[in-house]
């Protein structure tokens, strides 16, 4: 009985039209942005490793949810598999999965990775300030390949590149922002090798990171975001399914 539906990706919007037979004048697009200005590059917080107990190694972060979409058993795996080398891994977050990943951690005795409670939204943007590469895992279902990962835009806003082991929607937004490395889903020592090329390769990590900013900024600030709704609300029609923005 609603006058419309937001659907936050395409393919939820898909999947209405489609599957559930709504009208495209029902069902319009309200996507997942980032806060720009709140979100942005800048130059290390000082004090902020300090605070959260982190050494000078190079930071791995995971800032988000700890569900059990979020496939972190991945994160686990490539810290295994990168013990020895001078990275940290740092989640931080909640959530369902959370204390079994920490028991998963504890079992392999894992020293490069640690977890951390929520923060605020203006902490997560102070985290990737120092951080060298932002870790976007989820696993694969077709739920999941219908949605997107709300961290990747805080990444790209922040010009942190991402290493992302996701499918559909997600997977896809990283790419046509060229803002990161896509990995198979499930596929830690791929997982691992990303970040290693990004640690390893400096000036493709601050390529990536400004690629995500300038996509962000084209697509996903929240004004462009509110405009392109109300302008949907006003034309009485979400965007056509052939011309897709992003």
């Amino acid at each position: 009985h609603a006058r419309h539906v937001n659907a936050v990706a395409h393919g939820a919007r898909r999947r209405l039209l489609t599957d559930k037979g709504l009208t495209v004048d029902k069902v319009l697009y309200l996507p997942n942005g980032a806060d720009v200005d709140v979100y942005r590059p800048m130059d290390p917080v000082p004090g902020l490793r300090e605070r959260f107990g982190l050494d000078e190694r190079p930071i791995a972060l995971y800032a988000g949810n700890h569900g059990f979409a979020h496939g972190l058993d991945i994160l686990v795996d490539a810290a295994d598999r990168m013990r020895d080398e001078a990275l940290q891994f740092v989640l931080v977050g909640d959530g369902s999965e959370k204390p079994r990943i920490q028991q998963l951690a504890r079992e392999r005795r894992l020293t490069n990775l640690s977890f951390h409670d929520p923060v605020p939204v203006q902490d997560v943007a102070a985290l990737h300030s120092i951080s060298a590469v932002a870790l976007v895992p989820c696993i694969d279902s077709e739920h999941v390949r219908g949605t997107r990962s709300a961290k990747i835009f805080a990444a790209m806003a922040c010009a942190v590149p991402m290493v992302c082991s996701a499918p559909g929607e997600t997977a896809r937004l990283v790419e046509a922002g060229q803002a990161g490395i896509v990995t198979p889903v499930y596929d830690d020592a791929a997982f691992a090798d990303a970040i290693r090329r990004l640690l390893h390769d400096q000036d493709l990590a601050r390529q990536l990171g400004r690629n995500g900013r300038s996509f962000v900024e084209r697509y996903f600030t929240w004004s462009a975001i509110v405009d392109s709704w109300l302008e949907q609300l006003e034309r009485g029609q979400g965007p056509d399914l052939a011309a897709e923005v992003p």
